[in-house]
């Protein structure tokens, strides 16, 4: 049985998640869509599909289909809004950079205070990912901000106002696509879940019974008309781990590329199964069944 509920502001979720905003930098053009989820101090990961949405949308052309390094810079800020202190109060962070994978609708975001409430923010516990794909009949959980309204007050200081409706979604997995779907839409490793999960939602966590991230909101489906449930997608983690990044990290020198995996090998994230993970010489990747 699928349930989709708002969630209240003061919900442990709406500290690790934010709502995505993209502006113009220096002007008040923006437009927000879409969740991130942190998954270490500073780094955010969403559906690939939102960034490029934005940037298609500030830059008036189409995304490019190969970026160089999977990397993409334009002319756009993108803004995280996350509720803090139990939704009692906003921080909001900026990014204007970002690192795509190749192999899936997943990028990840390195965001920079953009106020005090920001710079000043502790970082509670990292979340654990479950790389290996869940089980057809399990029941998951998702969660995304699905009508974000954000709006930006021009000047030395903008002046941030956030509303949103956080929701909580949940259904139990139809099928499991370990390398893809198909080739035309849904072309990398996807769990198709009988549950609903509205536009604003792409790029929102999904979690196992366990607490445990497994996926990232990418695509949806709406209930058919002869009552058939709302049939939703979500993109299995372990393409992240070949994402190339160069975030600062305790022993990589400052600048350095490196894929995520590294950060699980370190302990910056907890990957369950990072391990396994093989990135090929051609580029590929691969997750060895256990």
């Amino acid at each position: 049985m699928s349930t989709f509920d708002t969630t209240p502001h003061e919900s442990p979720i709406c500290e690790y998640a934010v709502a995505l905003l993209g502006r113009i930098a220096g002007s008040d053009d923006c437009f927000a869509q879409g969740t991130g989820v942190w998954i270490a101090p500073g780094i955010a990961m969403t559906a690939k599909h939102v960034v490029t949405d934005f940037y298609e949308r500030f830059s008036g052309r189409s995304f490019p289909s190969d970026p160089e390094g999977g990397n993409v810079e334009g002319n756009f800020l993108i803004y995280a809004c996350q509720r803090i202190l139990g939704g009692k109060d906003v921080a909001y962070w900026v990014c204007d950079r970002i690192w795509l994978s190749r192999h899936s609708d997943i990028a990840l975001l390195p965001f920079q205070p953009g106020h005090a409430n920001a710079s000043e923010y502790k970082w509670p516990g990292v979340l654990v990912w479950e790389l290996d794909p869940p089980t057809e009949g399990e029941t998951v959980h998702g969660f995304g901000y699905r009508s974000p309204t954000i709006q930006i007050t021009p000047g030395p200081t903008p002046t941030l106002s956030w509303t949103d409706v956080p929701t909580s979604t949940s259904g139990e997995i139809i099928e499991v696509h370990p390398e893809r779907r198909d080739r035309g839409r849904l072309t990398f490793p996807c769990v198709h879940v009988g549950a609903r999960i509205d536009g604003g939602m792409s790029g929102g966590p999904v979690f196992n019974s366990a607490g445990h991230l497994v996926g990232i909101n990418c695509s949806e489906l709406p209930a058919g008309e002869d009552g058939s449930p709302p049939a939703s997608y979500f993109a299995l983690l372990w393409p992240t781990m070949g994402i190339e990044i160069d975030a600062p990290c305790e022993g990589i020198p400052s600048g350095a590329k490196y894929p995520v995996l590294e950060l699980a090998r370190r302990g910056v994230i907890v990957a369950r199964g990072a391990e396994r993970v093989e990135l090929l010489p051609d580029g590929g990747m691969k997750l060895r069944v256990p």
